[in-house]
């Protein structure tokens, strides 16, 4: 069964067709480069005695026809060349074919799939050109090879899909290499609507023309859903603007597909993994190792293990964020920030979290989990370790950042895995010096300290980082809580009504 992907780009641009161009006769005849050779008119030529065909000019496929690159095949492109595909493409060489320049003066841009036509691409090389896609179709590409691809044709990426009609069935891009494109290594149109599945790939290097572009660059998922899983993507120091993953719908083209990004692993990028939308998709990221993806310069304009703006339902689980410049940062709007959350084993939205954070920071602070939402939205991060020596409330609200280190921001609630909370039912008041106040409402310490207050399932309903003298609970809903003074110990069990 013929499986099907497509290719994205930031920006693509349409080339028109040069007035040499060559376009077959829409036959239903299949060509293969051989064949072409033999066709004066056609541009390419063979070198004696070999399988290797230069392509002197354009060439359109027609509809109806179709290209087939055969084992051992060599194509050298000239300046700006392009082979046009409307038809069909079979590019599965048994065990090796190459695309090329003519030589190291010309920059070709590449292969260009049009409308209804398809490739399939297996066991090639492509260098110094491009796969782009305004097809209404997806494609395959698998064990290929693209290096040192050029921006001739699109800006895009070395693979770069834009097409506007929303497609069901996904592009694979399985088990290839990407190793110092231009530009990204795999992107899409801005307002392409386009599933992905990009899977057990290297990437290395990309965008080595600093043009602020991850390797993987994709926007909306549509309805059938990215799957980006088991890639290694490993960046380059000179190069500080090139970040891991970037999955962005910015124009709202269409919402509510989700985007899966598990078991990959980023290192040393701008930043490791991005979501940003203006509609609403979902992103599951999950025992990913997002380590030292700390190049950009500026701290306030990247460097983030993971990174969320807008409308974004996120589930993280599992994760090893380290010595990035910020571990989590959330930005704007986002519909559901989940990286933790454990009080309801039995719950739709239960996650264990397994997070580990390390090393997360910038300017002598530590950044583990920023909630920089201006708009109060609540975050979960429970059942994570945090990079302190004990878990703590008091030593984890200083790598925690929220609402309780400036009133503007959201609150960020997480779980410290400590024996009073596990057992909070059988605490009692402990000292007269610590009290519950019903009537103001407020736990009072006599020498002020930081305090937090636990649900009766172990959960931080509230907390002070700085000491206190009373510590108002009024907004917590009604129940049975535990508060505890962080500076002597003592416990007073209380109940909200």
């Amino acid at each position: 069964m013929r499986k099907i992907f497509t290719l994205i780009a930031a920006s693509m641009v349409s080339f028109a067709i040069s007035a040499e161009a060559y376009v077959t006769a829409g036959d239903a005849t299949v060509y293969t480069f051989a064949d072409l050779a033999k066709i004066p008119e056609s541009g390419v030529t063979v070198k004696k005695n070999t399988q290797t065909y230069t392509v002197a000019n354009n060439i359109e496929i027609a509809a109806t026809d179709g290209l087939v690159l055969e084992d051992g095949d060599v194509i050298k492109l000239g300046d700006a060349v392009e082979i046009v595909i409307y038809g069909d493409a079979d590019f599965t060489p048994r065990s090796w074919a190459m695309i090329t320049r003519t030589d190291d003066t010309v920059t070709p841009k590449g292969l260009y799939i049009r409308d209804n036509g398809n490739i399939e691409m297996r066991n090639v090389v492509i260098e110094y050109a491009q796969v782009r896609s305004f097809a209404t179709t997806s494609h395959w590409f698998e064990n290929c090879t693209f290096r040192y691809c050029q921006t001739k044709g699109s800006s895009t990426g070395a693979i770069a899909i834009n097409n506007s009609t929303e497609s069901t069935e996904p592009t694979g891009v399985i088990n290839c290499r990407f190793i110092e494109c231009v530009s990204a290594a795999i992107g899409q149109g801005a307002t392409t609507v386009h599933p992905m599945v990009i899977q057990n790939c290297y990437f290395y290097h990309n965008d080595t023309s600093n043009a602020n572009r991850p390797q993987i660059n994709i926007t909306n998922p549509g309805k059938s859903g990215h799957i980006i899983m088991g890639n290694m993507i490993i960046g380059a120091t000179e190069t500080k603007k090139s970040g891991g993953i970037a999955v962005s719908d910015l124009v709202g083209s269409n919402g509510g597909g989700m985007a899966i990004v598990q078991n990959n692993t980023i290192f040393n990028c701008r930043y490791g993994v991005t979501f940003q939308s203006a509609s609403s998709i979902e992103a599951r990221i999950e025992d990913n190792s997002l380590t030292y993806n700390c190049n950009e310069t500026n701290a306030n304009n990247g460097g983030s293990g993971i990174s969320i703006y807008g409308k974004v339902k996120v589930y993280g689980e599992g994760n090893l964020i380290e010595g990035n410049l910020w571990g989590v940062t959330i930005i704007g709007a986002s519909e559901g920030v989940n990286f933790g959350k454990i009080d309801d084993p039995t719950a739709e939205d239960y996650n264990p979290g397994r997070n580990i954070f390390k090393n997360n920071g910038n300017g002598g602070t530590d950044y583990d989990f920023y909630n920089n939402s201006s708009n109060a939205i609540t975050c979960y991060a429970q059942g994570n370790i945090w990079n302190v020596a004990e878990q703590d409330s008091v030593r984890v609200s200083k790598v925690v950042w929220d609402k309780y280190d400036n009133a503007a921001l959201g609150e960020v609630i997480f779980t410290m895995p400590s024996a009073a909370s596990s057992n909070v039912a059988s605490i009692t008041q402990t000292s007269n010096d610590f009290t519950y106040d019903a009537a103001a409402c407020e736990v009072k310490a006599t020498v002020a300290a930081p305090i937090t207050v636990y649900s009766m399932s172990g959960v931080v309903a509230k907390m002070s980082s700085s000491p206190v003298a009373a510590l108002k609970v009024d907004e917590l809903v009604a129940g049975v809580y535990v508060a505890r003074n962080e500076s002597t110990g003592d416990t007073v069990k209380f109940a909200k009504k």
